[in-house]
């Protein structure tokens, strides 16, 4: 799959993606880190340039919960409020989370109507935030729907009581978990996710099964604790 990926396209309008990772630039950008805090400025001027974004992206102060926030202009800066969505229905504004193992998720329509990016960790999507995001959105469009990398199934270990914790609230994740043994089971974020996107028509799922802990491309916090992140990005453009 290239890189920036075109998602959709419809009457003129694309969708792009761009995913983040450590090797992305290395003749400029060595192991690339795109946290605002660790990496520079210049970094993410670097990656305006080469893969023609319509500005530099700037990033949510993400914290886990299920805020979306939707965008009519550019953000100016980085960490301007606390949430992990953001949407917008207007050409050349790109929306963009951060990741470490958490499944970045990002969704336009058939029509290219809006574009949205998700930061989904097992907290955001126990307290539904893809549901939540889509009905604020509320498109009579089919969605497209790409998930990035994230933690695989093998190494998401969690124990009896998350499980218990998690289909309490949400019984119809079931599949999400393997059989607990000895106290413990493994979860599959992007089955949690996937259990959302029941409730919508979707036309196109892309999966990215690059899982975080196992690639040394990109950052995996269950890996090594690092703060280090990469960035998944989406906007509209003609």
């Amino acid at each position: 799959m290239s890189n920036p990926f075109k998602l959709h396209q419809i009457n003129g309008t694309h969708a792009y993606v761009l995913q983040t990772h450590r090797r992305l630039m290395t003749e400029c950008l060595p192991d690339l880190d795109i946290h605002p805090l660790h990496g520079s400025e210049r970094s993410l001027q670097l990656i305006q340039q080469r893969y023609r974004l319509p500005h530099q992206p700037f990033f949510l102060q993400q914290v886990h919960g299920a805020e979306a926030i939707t965008l009519h202009e550019p953000p100016s800066t980085h960490f301007w409020t606390s949430a992990d969505a953001c949407y917008t229905f207007q050409k050349n504004i790109v929306c963009a989370v951060m990741t470490a193992d958490c499944l970045p998720v990002l969704i336009t329509d058939s029509q290219t109507s809006f574009v949205a990016a998700v930061h989904c960790g097992w907290r955001s999507l126990y307290e539904d935030i893809l549901t939540k995001i889509l009905n604020k959105i509320s498109t009579d469009n089919p969605l497209i729907v790409w998930f990035g990398p994230a933690i695989c199934q093998n190494h998401y270990q969690v124990d009896q009581a998350f499980k218990n914790h998690y289909l309490k609230a949400h019984p119809t994740a079931a599949k999400a978990f393997t059989r607990v043994i000895d106290g413990h089971c493994y979860a599959d974020i992007a089955i949690m996710a996937r259990v959302q996107l029941q409730h919508f028509e979707v036309a196109n799922l892309y999966l990215n099964e690059r899982c975080t802990y196992e690639d040394p491309d990109y950052y995996s916090w269950r890996r090594n604790k690092t703060k280090a992140r990469q960035a998944s990005l989406i906007w509209m453009s003609t």
